[in-house]
Order: C-alpha cells, then structure tokens, then sequence
C-alpha cells in the first residue's frame, strides 16, 4: 500500500498476487492470486488496523471475484468465457471460509451478480466477528482409525 506521494507504507505478505478487490465499505480488502499464479487463494485484510484476518484454500480458475453489497461475502467464479470446462461458481465468508460446501457446477455460466442495494442501507460489517472461528472442514472430519491384532493398535499407514 502506498501513500499519497507514492511511498510505501504497508506490504501485504509476499505472496504471489494479481487481483485486489475492496470491501464496499472500504474497510477490509482481498488479496488474491488467480489463474496460474496461485490455483485462487485469496487473504483477507483489514484496512483499519493492516492485519490479516482469514484466508481461503484454493479456488483455481476464478474469472469473476465480487464482494457482497454487506461486506461479509465474496463470489468467485468460472465463467464460459474465459474457460469451457468447469464453469462454477463458489461463495466465500470475509473470514476465508466456505459458505458452500462445494462449488456449484454449470454445462455454460456466462454472469453471475449478487443482487444490488442502495447505498446506505446496509450496516459496516465489523471485522472482528468476521475473524476465522470456524473449524476446518478438514478438522471436523471423523478419524478413520484401523486396529488390529490383540492389542488394537493404530495402523498409521492408512
């Protein structure tokens, strides 16, 4: 991030990255890497106080990245256009979370818009709630544990 006078004052990671989409608010940012850069991973920013506070897994191919006229949500998707195969589009929390639990796939998507509002309407999302509190989804898988023999020992090669 620069100043007025074009002088750095803050550096997002140093991360490969090519897309950077403001909150509506102006109060939070993403930062993401697409196409072959980076297989779509996306860091969520606050403005207010420059600190990271979520961060998503991979979303690859990603044409089209828009936030929520509230700030809470961000819409990634593949479309026709850029891409054939794998049209689809993924909604994300602020905090780097999935909304879907996994994309929504189509044979051609050519757009995909949230709906809009009037500006004003909608309150300032406050960033500390948006923080990751969630699990991982890989967490909150159940642990296949293999036993054998007498004793029941875990198999750890499985």
């Amino acid at each position: 991030m620069y100043n007025a006078d074009g002088e750095p004052v803050f550096e997002f990671g140093k991360r490969f990255r090519n897309t950077v989409k403001v909150c509506p608010f102006g109060n939070s940012i993403m930062v993401g890497g697409f196409g072959n850069i980076t297989k779509g991973e996306m860091d969520f920013w606050s403005l207010e106080n420059l600190k990271e506070y979520g961060k998503t897994t991979k979303f690859p191919c990603s044409s089209k990245m828009e936030w929520t006229a509230c700030g809470r949500y961000i819409l990634t998707s593949v479309l026709y256009e850029r891409l054939k195969v794998d049209n689809c589009f993924q909604i994300f929390r602020a905090n780097g979370t999935k909304v879907l639990e996994k994309p929504q796939a189509f044979q051609e998507l050519h757009n995909i818009e949230w709906q809009p509002h009037e500006a004003g309407i909608l309150s300032k999302p406050n960033i500390e709630k948006l923080r990751k509190t969630e699990p991982e989804a890989q967490d909150q898988k159940p642990k296949r544990i293999f036993k054998y023999g007498k004793g029941g020992g875990d198999n750890s090669s499985f």
